[in-house]
């Protein structure tokens, strides 16, 4: 720490002592222990530099006595372009000047500095970066693509900054190891072997290596050479040291005592820091075949972390399955694929072989068996050599005495006590004949019918008694003759059984419909004979209720069917003859109030009556009516059926007639208007009728009159006054103007009592301020008016517009004033052109005056705002995405810190910020406390320049900033071998 301590004095003499180079010329010094003395140019200027060192003891510091690495070419890059090279001292000292970078150094300017991974000294890598507090002797060196890569700021005032290193140091020893086994399967019971690999494929010797073997718990360990310590289920080995390239070989043999897939694991372990440990562990595995029987299955489950499983039959490429759990139900050699949580590939390396068991060819006898109810049967099981029997009725021997009451089923099972040999199982079902339950039907008809008697199904014969006609060989017979009637059944077995049935045979008695005659429109009711439970006539019959009478008021033959108590049916008729009536009508008629009408009713019937108000002429068919109203006539046939006409009598009235008056100013016209409800109209002389309506024009004073005539010829008179009023002259002071805009007018009118402006104005006199005509309507007292106009004319003022700016300190910008074409513009400054170029150093108003040739004129002013440019002095951070495997995740991100004067950002592709999001732009990224990151970049192919812009307050002042990202290098390792739980389940 004292050294560190001292050589950071050192460093920062050497920036105060930059400032006597000017007065001295130039000035030599010695730097950090090992390092050459070095000599800096006068005048001061821009630049970058510092070591490349020998990190001994790999912790990314200058520590005392660490040489330098001499000869190692360093490149410069600005936006991804290389625009320079260098080379080491002795010292392993560089230094970048305007001298050896193309285009000399930017200040305040981000370059990359680089060795490329092809210019790495022999065995060595760069170590950690950024371990100390001390810039100016930790490494800043970070591994990019497979190049030391280092971001450096050149300073913003033209002094060099020198504090950038490189830290390289020896490589380590990287152990590997791998097992196979020498046979890929092997039966239960028998041994297996493995053959264990030990490889140092680092650059440094590996010391204390120790070996270990787990044995999967299905194992029993045998032997291993060379003999390893045993304990329990693991094997270990000490090594000692193992050189860089050199290969140990191990085996081990160990019996299968389990089936399925066992696994054999293996790990290596050293006390020295490995470049990888990915490599340190190892897994084979075996395949010991497993037994299936039938109605068995294997359920064979992979851990949850794996995922996108699929699994794989007898060698196929085509997937039987998908899924961490996977149910084995045939014969078969079974393997699957998948990938680790982070999508490398994986699988289950050794396949799950499963056979089809032995299965014992058991069988009951006899094959078929068959008792009636009662008897006792003897059921023998045969095939079960090697094994044990059970019967489900929990015997055990060969044979079983039963006598089941109904058909039952029996089933034997044989268990087998020789591994591979299934369990077999066998059934028989005894059937036990019954006899059947035998019925015969009875019956009730009416006399005349016959029945059918039906006896049980389910017999071989049937043979009914004597009286009955048996159908053929069926369990049916006939019948017509009340009786009892027997049947006799016989099954298949040849047992029989007795049923009897009985038949009813019930009387109908007589039946009779009476007939009716009616006049046309009424109704008769026809009865049937009493005596009978139901009734139905026929068609055009409406039964009264349920009862034995229906209502007919058609003409002609009806029938009844009535129903006994016992569903016996009988039939009657009856006859209905209608007797007619001519059709009636009588007349209506229209005529005038005080008329009178004669209304003429049908002829052909024997007498009329008509209603009240209407005179009948003797006895005839016609009678006299005077009144409006609806009358009607009675009609009577000599058969003494009657009806009725009706007829209508309308009686048109005379509406009243009025004309309308009118008042009017002299030179207009009015409309007079008579009364509507007229079929025509006629005016008096001096009134102009407009068309036939009922309206004329009169302008005329006087006394006009109107003729009326209804749609029935009637006339009527009415009168209407017109009177003509004097109108007033209207006048307006003055009878033109023109003024300047933002000046007024006074407008006076006179000629009447009363005043109307176009201005909506009701005073005689208005003030006006805009160009235009307006009219005033002057009225009397007697409400007659007039109307004046004058115009206005307003000559416009300049509308100037001019847009304020915000500038960065040290520029300028451009105020272009608009609106003043045709005019004189005289600016604050003095100028007198429309555009003013300005570079103020200070926030500054600027104002403008335009004049119209008509001697109007406006002023307007804008402030250019003067605004502090962003700056920064870390070096930005480009962080390469992260890897999920062998795919790089898109989160890749870019940081900026030490920013200063800076609101916001944004960020494109390319070395140029051309066509990117402008100031607000909802992509802009705020900064936060001096930093702003840009996160989830895409992972380039190739190292992708990225260009930030970073805007102050409001964005008038921007800085572009180039980044160069490199690609993350991702690659899975070698494929894992995944354990896999097989577990026996039955299928149902």
């Amino acid at each position: 720490m004292e050294h560190i301590s001292s050589y950071r004095l050192l460093r920062l003499c050497r920036l105060w002592l930059v400032g006597l180079l000017v007065l001295l010329g130039h000035i030599t010094w010695a730097t950090a222990p090992g390092k050459a003395p070095t000599r800096l140019p006068a005048p001061m200027a821009l630049g970058l530099g510092d070591r490349v060192f020998d990190d001994l003891n790999r912790n990314g510091i200058q520590d005392t006595g660490e040489p330098g690495i001499a000869n190692l070419p360093i490149r410069i890059y600005l936006n991804g372009i290389e625009r320079g090279t260098t080379t080491t001292d002795a010292n392993g000292t560089f230094s970048f000047t305007n001298a050896n970078v193309q285009g000399g150094l930017l200040p305040n300017t981000v370059y990359e500095l680089r060795i490329l991974g092809s210019d790495f000294p022999d065995g060595r890598s760069i170590t950690p970066r950024q371990q100390g507090s001390d810039n100016t002797a930790d490494s800043d060196a970070q591994l990019i693509g497979g190049n030391a890569v280092v971001y450096a700021v050149t300073s913003a005032n033209d002094t060099p900054t020198n504090s950038y290193d490189f830290g390289f140091a020896a490589g380590n020893p990287d152990l590997a190891i791998s097992k196979v086994a020498d046979t890929p399967q092997v039966s239960y019971g028998s041994n297996a072997s493995f053959t264990i690999q030990i490889n140092n494929i680092g650059q440094g010797t590996a010391t204390n290596v120790v070996v270990r073997d787990t044995l999967d718990p299905g194992f029993v360990y045998v032997s291993s050479t060379p003999t390893a310590t045993v304990n329990g289920n693991i094997l270990t080995w000490n090594l000692g040291n193992v050189a860089p390239g050199s290969v140990t070989s191990l085996s081990v043999t160990a019996t299968a005592q389990a089936d399925g897939v066992l696994f054999n694991a293996a790990g290596v372990s050293t006390t020295d820091s490995e470049d990888f440990t990915r490599n340190n562990s190892t897994r084979a595995c075996i395949s010991v075949p497993i037994v299936l029987c039938p109605d068995e299955a294997y359920i064979a489950q992979i851990p949850a972390e794996f995922t996108n499983v699929e699994w794989f039959k007898d060698g196929g490429t085509t997937p039987i399955a998908t899924g961490n759990s996977f149910t084995i139900v045939e014969a078969g050699s079974y393997r699957f694929t998948t990938t680790t949580n982070f999508q490398c590939p994986a699988g289950g390396c050794c396949p799950i072989v499963v056979e089809d068991g032995i299965i014992p060819d058991l069988a009951i006898a006899p094959a078929t068996p068959a008792i009636c109810i009662g008897e006792t049967i003897s059921l023998t099981a045969t095939g079960c050599t090697s094994g044990t029997i059970a019967w489900s009725t929990g015997e055990t021997t060969a044979s079983i005495q039963v006598a089941p009451t109904t058909t039952s089923t029996y089933s034997v099972t044989c268990t087998s006590t020789q591994r591979g040999v299934c369990t077999a199982s066998a059934s028989t079902t005894v059937t036990v004949n019954q006899i059947p339950e035998l019925a015969l039907t009875s019956a009730t008809i009416c006399a005349g019918e016959s029945a059918t008697l039906t006896a049980s199904t389910g017999f071989a014969s049937y043979t009914f008694s004597a009286g009955a006609t048996q159908i053929g060989s069926t369990n049916q017979a006939i019948v017509s003759t009340a009786g009892t009637y027997t049947v006799t059944a016989t099954t298949a077995e040849g047992c029989t059984t007795v049923a009897t049935g009985t038949v009813i045979v019930n009387p109908i008695p007589e039946l009779a419909l009476t007939s009716a005659t009616i006049c046309a429109g009424e109704s008769a009711t026809l009865t049937a004979s009493t005596g009978f439970a139901s009734y139905t006539f026929s068609a055009g019959a409406t039964q009264i209720g349920t009862s034995n009478q229906a209502i007919v008021s058609t003409a002609g033959t009806y029938t009844v069917t009535a129903t006994t108590a016992e569903g016996c049916t009988t039939v009657a008729t009856g006859t209905v003859i209608v007797n007619p009536i001519p059709e009636l009508a009588l007349t209506s008629a229209t005529i005038c109030a005080g008329e009178s009408a004669t209304l003429t009713a049908s002829t052909g019937f024997a007498s009329y009556t008509f209603s009240a108000g209407a005179t009948q002429i003797g006895s005839t068919n016609q009678a006299i009516v005077s009144t409006a109203g609806t009358y009607t006539v009675t009609a009577t046939t000599a058969e003494g059926c009657t009806t009725v006409a009706t007829g209508t009598v309308i009686v048109n009235p005379i509406p009243e007639l009025a004309l309308t008056s009118a008042t009017i100013c002299a030179g207009e016209s009015a409309t007079l208007t008579a009364s509507t409800g007229f079929a025509s109209y006629t005016f008096s002389a001096g009134a102009t009728q407009i068309g036939s309506t009922n309206q004329a024009i009169v302008s005329t004073a006087g006394t006009y009159t109107v003729t009326a005539t209804t749609a029935e010829g009637c006339t009527t008179v009415a009168t209407g006054i017109l009177t003509v009023n004097p109108a007033p002259v209207a006048a307006i002071t003055p009878t033109s103007a023109t003024v300047c805009e933002g000046e007024s007018v006074t407008l006076t009118a006179s000629g009447g009592t009363s005043y109307l402006w176009s201005t909506s104005e009701t005073t005689a006199t208005i003030s006006v301020t805009a160009t235009g005509v307006y009219s005033v309507t002057v009225s009397n007292e007697q409400g007659c008016s007039d109307v004046a106009s004058t115009t206005i004319t307003v000559n416009p003022t300049p509308v100037l517009t001019v847009s304020s700016a915000t500038i960065c300190a040290g520029s300028s910008t451009t105020l272009t004033v608009g609106g003043c074409e045709g005019g004189t513009l005289v600016w604050s400054t003095g100028d007198n052109t429309a555009s003013l170029v300005v570079a103020p150093t200070l926030t500054t108003t600027y104002s403008a005056t335009c004049t119209f040739t008509t001697g109007c004129s406006s002023t307007t002013a804008a402030t250019v705002t003067v605004s502090d440019a962003p700056s920064f002095t870390a070096a930005p951070i480009a962080t390469p995405a992260t890897c999920n495997g062998a795919t790089a995740n898109n989160n890749a991100r870019i940081t900026l810190s030490t920013l200063v004067n800076t609101e916001r950002a944004d960020i494109v592709a390319g070395a140029t910020y051309a066509g990117g999001p402008a100031y607000g732009a909802p992509t802009n990224v705020s900064v936060v406390n001096g930093t702003v990151v840009f996160e989830n970049l895409p992972n380039p192919t190739t190292a992708q320049p990225y260009t930030v812009r970073l805007f102050s307050a409001g964005g008038s002042c921007f800085i572009d900033v180039t980044v160069t990202l490199q690609p993350a290098d991702c690659q899975c390792p070698a494929p894992k071998c995944v354990p896999v739980v097989i577990q026996k389940t039955r299928r149902r």
